[in-house]
This record gives C-alpha cells, sequence and structure tokens, in this order.
C-alpha cells in the first residue's frame, strides 16, 4: 500500500532515544515523493513466488533494510496474499499523518511506518493508541515530536531510524530557541534554526514541484533549500528588502518581515 509523500527540505526526522539538553534562549524581539523508494521484483503484489516476494504461504520475510508492501485490501498479508519486499526509506517528513501499521503500532505517517519495516494497515492512530501530546513545555520522553503548523497538536512519534547524536538549534513554536538532536527534536519546531537568526521565506527561487504547505493566518511557508519548508510566524521570516518577504508583506527596519 504505497502512497507518495513529500520529503520538505527538512532534514529527516524519526526515531527514538535521542538526547537533549535543551537549553532556552528567549527570541529577540523579531517585530518569522517520500516514496517508499522500493526495488522492482518485476512481479505484483499478490503473485506467489520469485525474488523479491514476501509473505503468502510460505510467509516469506523481507531483508533487514526493507518491508513488504502487501496487496490492497489484504489484511497485511492475512489473506494468505504474497506481497513485494520495498527498500525501507531512508528519510521521513514531520507531517503527523498518523497510521496504523500491521503491528498494531500508530506511526506518525505511511513513510515512517514503512522505515519501521511495516506496511500500513489502516489510515488513522490504531484503535485505543495514540502518541502523547508533545509541547515546547512538555517534551517527548521517548520518540520524536511530530506535528503540522505550530497551533496544531504535535505528538510523540516512536519510530526504527537512528537519530543524529547532536545538539542543534531549533525555533520552538513558542517562539524561543533549544537545543536538541537535529534529526529528532523532542518538541514542536517552528524551522530549524535559531529563532533569533530567522528563516528565509523568500519564495522567488522556489524550484521544486511541491505545493506550498497550507498555513494558518499570521504564518507563512518558509523555504530551503530551492523548496518549501513548513510554516513560521511572518514576524521570523528575515530580509534586507520587501522582495524577501511573502506577498502583502513588507521588510521592517528590524530585518523582518511584517
Amino acid at each position: 500500500m504505497r502512497h507518495a509523500l513529500c520529503l520538505f527540505a527538512l532534514a529527516p526526522v524519526l526515531a527514538t532515544g535521542c538526547g537533549s539538553s535543551h537549553d532556552r534562549t528567549p527570541a529577540v524581539d523579531a517585530g518569522g515523493t517520500a516514496d517508499a523508494g522500493g526495488r522492482d521484483s518485476g512481479i505484483p503484489p499478490g503473485v506467489d513466488g520469485g525474488p523479491g516476494s514476501c509473505g503468502g504461504f510460505a510467509e516469506e520475510s523481507c531483508g533487514p533494510s526493507e518491508w513488504c508492501d502487501y496487496p490492497d485490501g489484504s489484511f497485511c498479508g492475512g489473506d494468505d496474499s504474497t506481497g513485494i519486499c520495498r527498500a525501507r526509506p531512508t528519510g521521513c517528513d514531520r507531517l503527523y499523518d498518523p497510521v496504523c501499521g500491521c503491528d498494531g503500532v500508530t506511526y506518525g505517517n505511511e513513510c515512517a511506518a514503512n522505515a519501521a519495516g511495516m506496511d500500513v494497515a489502516s489510515r488513522g492512530e490504531c484503535a485505543g493508541t495514540g502518541g502523547a501530546v508533545c509541547t515546547n513545555d512538555m517534551e517527548c520522553v521517548a520518540g520524536v515530536c511530530i506535528g503540522g503548523s505550530c497551533g496544531e497538536v504535535w505528538r510523540c512519534v516512536e519510530t526504527a531510524m537512528a537519530c543524529t547524536d547532536d545538539e542543534a538549534p531549533h525555533c520552538g513554536c513558542d517562539g524561543v530557541t533549544f537545543h536538541d538532536s537535529s534529526t529528532c527534536p523532542r518538541e514542536p519546531v517552528m524551522f530549524r534554526g535559531s529563532c533569533e537568526d530567522g528563516v528565509s521565506c523568500d519564495q522567488r527561487f522556489v524550484a521544486c514541484d511541491a505545493l506550498p504547505p497550507r498555513c494558518p493566518a499570521g504564518q507563512v511557508p518558509w523555504v530551503s533549500a530551492e523548496c518549501w519548508g513548513g510554516c513560521a510566524d511572518v514576524r521570523f521570516c528575515r530580509c534586507e528588502s520587501a522582495e524577501e518577504c511573502p506577498e502583502a508583506y513588507s521588510c521592517g527596519s528590524t530585518g523582518r518581515c511584517g
């Protein structure tokens, strides 16, 4: 069951057990398709035999770096259908679009489930489960904090991917800089980098095919590596001229859009 997911410019984040110093610095007055990527075995789902197949009557398993893609409606191979082994994705976006994996575990999105070696059993959280809510005052004890834009509910999601062991700056949704793993922040993040440095919202050089995120009032899409990122409070958009600000905003004397 494969559905394309857009990889934003944000680095992949999804794992468990990240360390964090959580040094917090108040912000200055700003006044800012992960496709599963599988190999083609040449055998369509539901056809037994041949290299790259999994499940079925023989209950064949995939390799440690693969996941079994079962046919839609096969109850994760429970009807003895044969699936196709596909390569696990090595990076996923941070959008919280929960799915229930074939192992009965809730994952932050389909890419996260595939990265953990699981196909998706159903959309939404597994019955009776759901990650704990995470905020900038209540970090995840385990897993990574995943959500949409600031102002929405973010949740702690456990995955099998490894976190980087560093302490990179993140601008939290509360407008305060904190330090945590660059790939696995445990608090809601407005954008990567310090709140004091701001973020680019210059849309003139976006070259990717992805659609910009839908941002709540007062927030605008930020830009990184010629593609859309997430949503940021427009007061954190850095600028030197009005052309660098989103439409309807101007560049203020503080070097921020508004």
